[in-house]
């Protein structure tokens, strides 16, 4: 049990040594049998070729047109539970999803056309649509 302990322990050594001097090892591209790279080439390894990378877009800060969404799905959810519930009329549910999707769809368009952003006015009226849609669900609940 003793000699597997000191056999695991110098391995271990070993293997950290050799690890430590392999990242200590230069990497600027001079290896044995290899010419010098000029500063402005990029260092292209053989043994594993170059992968491109696909980079995703940042994503843009838009937090009128979020609020807008988020707001008229927790009106189209609150309208599929009344509905679930008894409270809403198959044909009322319906009327109120159709005005959830306009609003919505209004907001999208909007936004399409200023670069993902709500301007302040477009903002103010589609907050006035959605708290109309909201007291037209508590009406017809």
């Amino acid at each position: 049990m003793r000699s597997l302990f000191k056999t695991l322990t110098i391995t271990a050594f070993t293997v950290a040594g050799l690890a430590g001097l392999a990242q200590a090892a230069p990497h600027d591209g001079m290896h044995p049998g290899r010419q010098a790279r000029a500063a402005d080439e990029p260092y292209v390894d053989s043994v594993a070729p170059t992968m491109p990378v696909a980079f995703r877009a940042a994503p843009v800060m838009r937090p009128r047109l979020d609020a807008v969404l988020h707001e008229v799905r927790v009106a189209q959810h609150r309208i599929a539970k009344d509905r679930h519930e008894g409270r809403l009329t198959p044909a009322a549910a319906r009327r109120l999803h159709m005005q959830a999707a306009g609003i919505r769809r209004e907001a999208l368009s909007i936004a399409a056309t200023h670069h993902g952003r709500l301007p302040g006015a477009t903002f103010a009226a589609l907050q006035h649509d959605i708290r109309r849609l909201d007291r037209s669900i508590t009406r017809m609940a």
